[in-house]
């Protein structure tokens, strides 16, 4: 459940939606090609590194960040990482993912909100950074992914805008997510702004280019769990 202090809480949200990493369960097109044991690590890494990147971005602008599980109870092992980072816990609750972005948003309606996955592990916090800000001029922001993928990596929407039009019919998880998000919040009166574009990590192509960024990242503090899993998954050498 989520404290007090969280519902009290003056500043900024970031939420994160996120699917506890099992076998079976987490990143089952990625699952199609390097088995569920496998992606399921890889959900844990990417996870660990998202809850890393939003309370850092939080710290930038004074914000909070509350992860939001399915299942509902995440698990002992989950409840201490968020602890120890400084996040808060919360569930997603029944229905579609409409509705239960709509009922994380709003959680805090009179706040600036920023809702992102866990399926980007080296997403720049200063995305969520710059959402934030941009939400002072327009109500509700898009931060696409990429052109092959049609959806997006992040909402936010400014203090007071609502959260309804989520519940609308939106095809999500499919090429037309973006443009049927921006559709629907048009539809309920509601200015729409774009962020920068990034990539997220659905199946094995998505996960070598994430692994080609890494690599030829200079910073090593980027995505550290995620570099590290790529790593062990790396043939031994002959």
């Amino acid at each position: 459940m989520l404290s007090s202090g969280w519902h009290a809480w003056a500043g900024p949200r970031i939420v994160l939606l996120t699917r506890v990493p099992s076998p079976g369960r987490a990143k089952t097109r990625l699952a199609a090609t390097i088995g569920d044991s496998a992606a399921a690590d890889a959900a844990q890494a990417f996870l660990e590194d998202s809850i890393a990147l939003a309370v850092a971005a939080a710290g930038r602008v004074g914000g909070r960040v509350v992860v939001h599980t399915d299942p509902d109870a995440p698990g002992e092992a989950l409840l201490v990482l968020l602890s120890r980072l400084g996040a808060a816990h919360a569930p997603q609750g029944p229905g579609g993912l409409g509705a239960r972005l709509r009922r994380a948003l709003e959680v805090a309606p009179t706040a600036a909100r920023v809702v992102l996955g866990s399926d980007a592990p080296d997403l720049p916090g200063e995305h969520l950074v710059s959402a934030l800000r941009l939400v002072e001029q327009v109500p509700v922001v898009l931060g696409p992914t990429t052109a092959r993928d049609g959806g997006f990596h992040l909402l936010a929407l400014a203090p007071g805008a609502p959260a309804a039009w989520l519940e609308g019919p939106l095809r999500w998880s499919t090429p037309h997510a973006l443009a049927d998000a921006e559709a629907a919040a048009r539809a309920a009166g509601l200015a729409v702004g774009k962020g920068p574009p990034w990539p997220d990590v659905d199946d094995e192509v998505d996960l070598r280019a994430l692994e080609a960024r890494l690599v030829g990242s200079p910073d090593p503090t980027t995505a550290p769990r995620t570099r590290a899993w790529l790593l062990r998954q790396r043939p031994a050498p002959p």
